[in-house]
């Protein structure tokens, strides 16, 4: 990490908030009030909360901002694992005595939909002097910062590495108490960041481009990222159907119904260790529906030329409905989406109940 740039950060923040003491204390009483809110629960209370008070405790999260129907992704969470679960797994990741690295990978393993964001910003407003908030905000710090070896995907991020990086933040925190001479604690050092680290400076560096082909936790996050973007582009998402004829799940359905004309449906196949023909089978079959605009074959540059060659034997069959999607326009796409819903829902304050 580039100390000598971070120090120098910080004493520009800190002499910020002193020039400033309204906002600062306005961000001061805003921290507060988001750790006494959620400090308020414990084990029991979390376990014996009905929907609505659920509703508000997933709600009020940063990681939702980006939803302008929060209760929709909430309902989604609470569809695909089960109220009852749902509640017992947050309590167990908060609470429970099982070292924090075991929790992190055991609940990321076990509870669908809940990514680092919204799991690290809870451990966070529970413990502020131990856990980080984990989001692009404080990716981009640390790339801006030239911290190495940080997680190019969500699902890398694993309960060794979470603590990795908290021991980083802590080192910025104490740096932070050492200058301003106040104890903070690390959602402080989360504010830090985004008014001061949270735009890139730099190119992201050319890497090797990764590949879903035999990874399947890789293959289940671009699942994600595709029914998310699908979400919040207005389509239901939430929508599991058998491809006809094969009798395949397809990976992903964005649906829309559209007046007296009926459902329209894409339909998304995410190449994973899967032999070619059998992808092109799916996504054949699939076209066949009238309901469905389009079929879309997803992966990398290198597998997506490969399938392009083998449907050439079957140009025509498709009715002119197959598609491609790179994996890394998938995770641009979401990104940028995700921020630019988040400044309108910040804008024109959107909550989760309207």
């Amino acid at each position: 990490m580039k100390k000598e740039k971070c120090k120098k950060l910080i004493i520009e923040y800190l002499d910020f908030i002193k020039k400033r003491d309204n906002i600062a204390l306005e961000d001061l009483k805003e921290r507060e009030n988001r750790e006494n809110y959620y400090q308020y629960f414990d084990k029991e209370k979390i376990e014996g909360m009905n929907v609505e008070e659920f509703y508000e405790y997933i709600g009020k999260l940063w990681a939702m901002a980006i939803w302008g129907n929060k209760k929709y992704k909430i309902d989604q969470l609470i569809e695909d694992n089960g109220f009852e679960i749902l509640k017992s797994k947050i309590s167990y990741l908060l609470y429970d005595k099982d070292i924090l690295e075991n929790r992190w990978d055991k609940f990321k393993k076990q509870v669908k939909g809940f990514g680092s964001a919204m799991m690290s910003e809870l451990l966070c407003y529970v413990y502020p002097n131990e856990c980080m908030l984990w989001n692009r905000t404080a990716i981009n710090a640390y790339k801006n910062l030239e911290v190495s070896s940080i997680p190019k995907h969500d699902y890398q991020l694993t309960g060794k590495k979470y603590i990795e990086l908290t021991k980083i933040a802590l080192e910025i925190k104490n740096e932070i108490v050492n200058i301003y001479n106040k104890d903070v604690d690390l959602l402080f050092v989360d504010y830090f960041f985004w008014d001061k680290l949270r735009k890139t400076e730099q190119q992201e560096k050319t890497e090797k481009e990764e590949s879903v082909i035999n990874n399947k936790s890789y293959h289940d996050e671009i699942v994600e990222y595709i029914k998310n973007i699908g979400s919040l582009l207005g389509y239901n998402t939430n929508v599991t159907r058998k491809i006809k004829q094969s009798g395949k799940i397809a990976d992903a359905i964005w649906e829309f119904t559209v007046g007296n004309i009926g459902k329209i449906r894409y339909v998304f196949e995410v190449q994973d260790n899967g032999g070619i023909d059998s992808l092109i089978v799916s996504l054949m079959n699939a076209s066949q529906d009238t309901c469905v605009q389009a079929v879309v074959a997803v992966s990398d540059e290198k597998q997506i030329l490969k399938i392009k060659q083998h449907c050439n034997s079957f140009e025509g069959s498709f009715n002119g409905k197959l598609k491609f999607w790179n994996i890394s326009e998938i995770e641009n796409a979401y990104v940028e989406l995700s921020n630019s819903m988040e400044i309108i829902n910040n804008a024109l304050n959107i909550n989760y109940d309207k």
